[in-house]
């Protein structure tokens, strides 16, 4: 079962099981060149493909715009050009060893004793992680992005709809997990403030990223 964000919210033990076990992942010692080819692979293809190609679409004047296009077309090609250099100079950063692929549905969980009972899952409140071919040495704001991409278009989503209450919901889980995650890894890491700041800003960068690339 994929992570369902209703119910994780209301299961805390997945939330901060999962945030510090990421801290921990992150600060295990690798090879800066660990799976390169990887890296090499998204620099060369998907970002060229998915951003370049698909921006310099949103920018031809004969494409009817959508809100989308239209925020593009007002940032202009010189602005998008240092989102993408910045977003290349970043995952070039051997930070610590990071999945590289950390969407809501790449992390599983135990199956639910009930389908109607959102409290929690099963008595351990376990969960794993998939998909591991793309890990790399990285900058750790990239999982925390990945993972926030999702669930900011459900935030977005739920409050155009006027769903505050699960707008709320899910922000608790962010608060929570950074709280965790930041917790956890100045606890292995010895991290300044300064560094935290530097992740978290990633994180957001490379949530935005994401949203725009896949959704």
């Amino acid at each position: 079962m994929h992570l369902c964000l209703r119910s994780a919210i209301c299961c805390n033990r997945i939330v901060s099981k999962f945030a510090r076990d990421l801290a921990k992942l992150h600060c295990t010692n690798s090879d800066p060149n660990f799976n390169s080819n990887v890296k090499d692979s998204m620099l060369n293809s998907c970002f060229a493909s998915y951003f370049i190609e698909g921006t310099r679409a949103f920018l031809d004047p004969r494409i009817k715009a959508g809100k989308v296009a239209e925020l593009i077309q007002e940032l202009g090609r010189e602005h998008l050009e240092v989102i993408l250099e910045n977003c290349i100079k970043d995952i070039r950063t051997p930070q610590g060893l990071i999945h590289n692929n950390l969407h809501v549905f790449n992390i599983l969980v135990e199956k639910k004793p009930d389908c109607e009972c959102l409290e929690e899952f099963s008595e351990m409140g376990k969960y794993i992680l998939i998909d591991w071919e793309m890990a790399i040495s990285g900058p750790m704001g990239r999982d925390i992005g990945e993972f926030f991409g999702f669930p900011v278009a459900c935030i977005l989503a739920h409050g155009l709809n006027g769903h505050m209450v699960a707008v709320k919901s899910i922000l608790k889980v962010f608060n929570q997990f950074w709280m965790e995650y930041a917790d956890a890894l100045s606890e292995r890491s010895q991290l300044h403030e300064e560094c935290l700041v530097g992740i978290y800003r990633s994180a957001i960068g490379w949530a935005g990223f994401y949203l725009y690339v896949f959704l």
